[in-house]
């Protein structure tokens, strides 16, 4: 009888060992999405830069998939996010702005899907105004932190105090959105990063930089005479901000691996747009403008043992693909008409042909800009009321920095290549315009912003 004890207990052992393993093994993953705002993909080593700025993203980088042509649907936080939550096209969503009257953001988003399915949502934002910019995205977290302008190091103090809550009370996946900030104006990364790539003029240390950003704004559409050697100061302070950043994302990274976490954790590493850095017309920042400067960022998928590392995709992808993508690698089928798409075979291994475009749009006042891209070509056309269209029509191939517009150098109609891409790209432009958004009904409901919200859109230099 003793032995017969023992026997069923040590099956009864293995019993539950195997079905611990098992609902291991099935549980679905976990997904940290990684915003930086304003960040550069080309000020990453991963993507070819030559400062030392993110040796952990790029160690990331080999571990997972890297795509080199990833275009954000607009070039501020406002218009991307939502894109970014919905897979839809800003003028899909309602948000081609940043408005002091936001749109409730009423469509179905990531972290929604993921909460109906189980998942508990967290986001954690130094943004202090991600959630007043698109009212509704809130309603779809369990949790939400967002102080303003917080440090990195601050914030990811809050992102390990709450992985150490989370493993002690919940017992579900998780999706944690978790936003930096330190790259944006006015880059002021603190010691020693503000010194770790100023290698020169040590005078200019003492420019104020806060002062700058407040009397002459570092955004476009404003006047400033900023001389090279004070631009290349403010673009060390830039890199400083993105490697404080980068050895943050180290700590996260190591205290997953640390709890077991990583193995069944996707981590995405974006940023919501790029930002100016003296490239058009010597200024800074962000804006009404559709340059690849702001539209080309960084895009990393990693998902151990389930994505392919150190792949790099040339294929041209967008934002607006990441839910889709995240998703299907989570076992989560929606049927909702998304206007992304999922790149999961992409990042397997199939081969895709035909054009991938990319589009991306913004409104300022009673003015739309909109942009059709190719890798090789893009389009930019302005829409003023009750005028002709503008067009920008760009080589990339030939000019990557976006300097010469062949519609307006002369005779360019009589040029064939030209004029066909011109006309193609157009049309193109034209028909994604009028495409069909009937599948989403769009709640037009305003929601104000407060006088808080107000000042503090001030201060980052959004509103007068």
């Amino acid at each position: 009888m003793k032995t017969f004890k023992i026997i069923l207990i040590s099956a009864l052992a293995v019993l539950g060992i195997f079905f611990l393993t098992a609902k291991f093994r099935n549980k679905r993953p976990n997904i940290i999405i990684i915003t930086i705002d304003a960040l550069r993909r080309d000020h990453l080593g991963c993507y070819g830069y030559g400062r030392l700025t993110s040796p952990n993203i790029d160690e990331l980088a080999k571990k997972g998939v890297l795509f080199d042509q990833a275009i954000t649907q607009a070039p501020v936080t406002a218009g991307s996010v939502p894109s970014l939550f919905s897979s839809t096209y800003p003028s899909t969503n309602g948000h081609c702005l940043l408005s002091e009257e936001p749109i409730l953001l009423s469509l179905p988003t990531l972290s929604s899907i993921l909460q109906e399915h189980g998942y508990f949502t967290a986001a954690i934002s130094a943004h202090g105004e991600l959630f007043s910019e698109t009212p509704g995205l809130e309603d779809s977290f369990d949790t939400i932190s967002d102080t303003f302008k917080e440090p990195a190091d601050i914030l990811t103090n809050r992102v390990i105090k709450w992985f150490k809550w989370f493993g002690m009370n919940k017992r579900k996946p998780f999706f944690l959105w978790i936003h930096y900030f330190d790259t944006h104006a006015p880059y002021q990364p603190p010691n020693p990063y503000d010194r770790m790539f100023v290698t020169s003029n040590p005078s200019l240390k003492e420019i104020n930089l806060r002062q700058d950003f407040k009397t002459s704004g570092l955004f476009p559409g404003k006047t400033r005479n900023l001389d090279r050697k004070t631009a290349d100061y403010y673009i060390c302070q830039y890199d400083g901000g993105i490697r404080f950043i980068d050895d943050q994302i180290n700590l996260i990274v190591n205290f997953l691996k640390n709890r077991g976490l990583f193995k069944n954790t996707i981590i995405v590493i974006t940023a919501d747009h790029g930002e100016n850095l003296y490239d058009r017309k010597k200024q800074f920042g962000h804006g009404f403008m559709l340059y690849d400067v702001l539209l080309r960022v960084p895009l990393i998928f990693v998902y151990q043992d389930h994505l392919p590392a150190g792949t790099v995709i040339n294929r041209q992808v967008q934002l607006i693909d990441i839910t889709p993508t995240l998703l299907k690698l989570a076992g989560i089928k929606t049927g909702l008409p998304f206007e992304g798409r999922d790149l999961s075979s992409l990042m397997s291994g199939k081969r895709e042909t035909g054009e991938s475009y990319a589009f991306s749009e913004i409104e300022q006042g009673e003015v739309i800009m909109r942009a059709v891209r190719l890798p090789d070509w893009k389009l930019i056309e302005v829409e003023y009321p009750g005028s002709i269209n503008e067009y920008e029509l760009y080589n990339l191939k030939k000019d990557p920095n976006e300097l010469t517009n062949l519609v307006v150098q002369e005779k360019w109609e009589f040029d064939r290549k030209i004029k066909y891409r011109f006309d193609s790209l157009r049309a193109k432009l034209e028909k994604w315009r009028w495409r069909d958004k009937g599948a989403y009904k769009l709640i037009y409901e305003v929601h104000p912003l407060d006088e808080d919200s107000k000042t503090n859109l001030k201060v980052l230099g959004y509103f007068e």
